[in-house]
């Protein structure tokens, strides 16, 4: 492996609109990134030294012996699970968001493609592999929605119905002819994976509620325990009974995710005080106890304690009893390895670059906006320089090729115009505080245009320093200034005879809908020079499921039309028109260039990460992705032609 820190996997991917298809290479990228949020779960990777983690930012990262990482953006969602089929190189993540969508996807850990995502109308609760990787079992927050799924294709073979509570937890033999299931209301049933159906014993009764659960044991006792945690302890139940084997009280318990082809025994680390003890049941001494040998207590060993994690620590997992990886909810992660008889703790990630946060292009350079500073680099040279102090925003809106806006979406923070010619660089000139939280905000000549709370519309000349209200209403997601006189607001109906997307006229208050698609709209774009129609993003519900949908409308005409569409809900994509090209990340996993002249798509790999923002250099274009990296595109080749990022030393290092 070199020291560049991209590598490219070839793979095929199947466009899921406008019914074209175009190979192209998935990226991974390496490097010792932090997660960007908590790692939220931890696994290891059976036939190998290696480790994934999932976490909030939607990321699985690839952790190997010489700390390098493989990193590919899942979703753009928080990932809860991550899990590894054991005789393949399929992995299966779940995820949820804000909005109620629960998914989970199945992908190729060799080439992180997606073969295949199932959504779900209730929380998953759990996801395991059958012994051979055949089957694989989802489990979701309600009773009666457990499945069966074919591990390799996703097709539905049998939702458990027969099961009056709901399961927390499912183990099957190493033939895959049956099952254990633990369900919350502390009750184990066995199931019969040839007649698919429960049978009608053993049936047993054991505690309830528990949490974190998985199973143990080898050789003739394979599986046959099963721990979980409740109220601060660790239980060990032996599955054939019921009966509670042993149990351990200590704060905050985690149960160590095994390789259990390489362990033996249940780890597991409990809190004492700024510590994390690591602690050990031995297999052997759980065993005796079940079979009678031994009439005494089986109590944990202490096998070491670190200081350095503390109470962050978020998720663990451990290959063999020599190698362990802890994650935190900081999103670094350590190792924790045995030297002779001693445990050290290693960090395996470091910041290594500052997060951007937007940007904005002109003709030869892109504006670049962090936490702190404002900076513009060359397209071609990629030298930058600092041009302005940043407060606070979160966004930068050009307002023509010496000037651009800074303000802060969701806020009422301080509005600023920031000017490139300026000596040194300064935090820029006050314009106005927003009369409520900023929903949008665009600039059209020299006035400034945003939504108010969703309820309200106003406009900031940028001679005169005047502001006016120019509409209320209910629900605004966006608006846009056509002219002096009308401005196109878009917007959540209201009923079956409301449109999305009204124009208003700014004196005379006259409201008309547009016959644009969707029960809501968002992010318009006007393109008042060349073919003067207005695009946008609309959301549509079509039966059960709410479809996505790019749309142009034609205001000589008074048509619309659906140029892409996304057969999920996504609120989250960018809408760019360089006209006849308009470009959208529609489904959050790849670029879309659809020709309004020629009606045909072009498409273009993202990178590692989700793109997140696009903006047009001349002849080239450059996407900002959500792990506040940058990548280059030309537009007559389908990937990117480079990919840098801003050092903490504020350079631009291509990886």
């Amino acid at each position: 492996m070199t020291r560049k820190l991209y590598k490219f996997i070839i793979e095929i991917c199947l466009a899921f609109i406008c019914s074209v298809s175009f190979v192209f290479a998935q990226q991974e990228q390496v490097s010792t990134q932090v997660h960007d949020g908590s790692v939220t779960s931890l696994v290891p990777c059976e036939n190998s030294r290696t480790f994934l983690s999932a976490g909030s930012d939607g990321n699985v990262i690839k952790w190997s012996q010489d700390k390098m990482e493989e990193q590919y953006q899942i979703s753009k969602s928080p990932l809860l699970k991550i899990l590894v089929n054991p005789k393949n190189n399929d992995f299966v993540t779940t995820e949820s968001d804000s909005f109620g969508i629960f998914k989970l996807t199945v992908s190729d850990l060799s080439t992180f493609s997606q073969k295949y995502s199932k959504q779900y109308k209730d929380p998953i609760e759990t996801v395991s592999y059958s012994s051979k990787g055949s089957l694989l079992f989802v489990s979701t927050a309600s009773v009666n929605g457990s499945y069966i799924l074919n591990a390799n294709t996703g097709n539905l073979i049998k939702r458990i119905d027969s099961v009056p509570s709901k399961i927390s937890l499912i183990q099957t033999a190493d033939s895959e002819k049956s099952a254990m299931f633990y369900c919350e209301s502390g009750d184990i049933y066995y199931f019969n994976l040839q007649k698919m159906e429960l049978f009608e014993q053993p049936h047993w009764k054991t505690e309830s509620a528990l949490k974190q659960t998985q199973t143990f044991g080898s050789g003739n006792m394979k599986n046959r325990f099963m721990a979980g945690v409740k109220n601060d302890t660790v239980y060990i139940i032996d599955s054939q009974t019921g009966k509670t084997v042993c149990s351990y009280k200590g704060p905050s318990p985690q149960i160590v995710i095994s390789n259990k082809n390489k362990t033996q025994g249940l780890y597991f680390t409990v809190l004492n005080g700024s510590k994390i003890n690591l602690m050990h049941y031995p297999e052997s001494a759980i065993a005796s106890k079940v079979s009678g040998g031994s009439s005494s207590s089986v109590t944990p060993k202490l096998i070491a304690s670190f200081s350095e994690i503390g109470d962050n620590l978020s998720s663990i997992a451990c290959q063999d009893e020599g190698l362990f990886m802890m994650g935190t909810n900081k999103g670094k992660l350590y190792s924790c390895v045995k030297d002779s008889s001693n445990y050290s703790l290693v960090s395996f990630t470091k910041p290594i670059y500052e997060s951007i946060i937007d940007i904005a292009g002109t003709e030869d350079s892109v504006l670049l906006l962090t936490k702190d500073s404002l900076y513009s680099t060359n397209s071609e040279t990629k030298e930058i320089s600092k041009i302005a102090i940043n407060k606070s925003a979160d966004k930068v809106t050009l307002v023509d090729s010496k000037s651009a806006v800074l303000w802060t979406k969701k806020t009422r923070k301080d509005v600023y115009l920031v000017n490139f010619s300026e000596e040194s660089p300064k935090s820029g000139q006050f314009l106005f505080t927003p009369k409520g939280n900023v929903n949008n905000l665009h600039v059209s000549g020299r006035k400034i245009v945003y939504v108010s709370g969703g309820s309200r519309v106003y406009s900031f000349d940028l001679d005169t320093k005047r502001e006016t209200l120019i509409y209320t209403g209910v629900s605004i997601e966006d608006c846009i200034l056509v002219n002096s006189n009308t401005i196109y607001v878009a917007k959540a109906n209201t009923g079956s005879k409301d449109s999305s997307v009204i124009s208003v006229g700014i004196q005379s208050k006259e409201t008309l809908a547009l016959k644009t698609p969707g029960f809501i709209a968002f992010d318009l774009y006007l393109d008042s020079g060349k073919s003067g129609n207005l695009y946008g993003i609309t959301l549509e519900s079509i039966g059960s499921s709410t479809v996505s949908h790019v749309f142009t409308f034609n205001p000589t005409e008074k048509k619309s039309g659906i140029l892409m569409q996304h057969n999920q809900e996504d609120s989250d994509s960018f809408l760019l028109v360089d006209y006849p090209t308009v470009y959208s990340n529609l489904g959050n996993n790849q670029i879309y260039a659809y020709d309004v002249d020629t009606g045909r798509t072009k498409i273009y790999k993202r990178a590692a990460s989700a793109p997140v923002k696009m903006a047009i250099i001349g002849k080239k274009f450059v996407c900002l992705n959500s792990d506040g990296g940058l990548s280059f595109y030309k537009s007559d080749s389908q990937a990117p032609v480079s990919q840098y990022y801003l050092t903490l030393n504020n350079e631009l290092k291509e990886f």
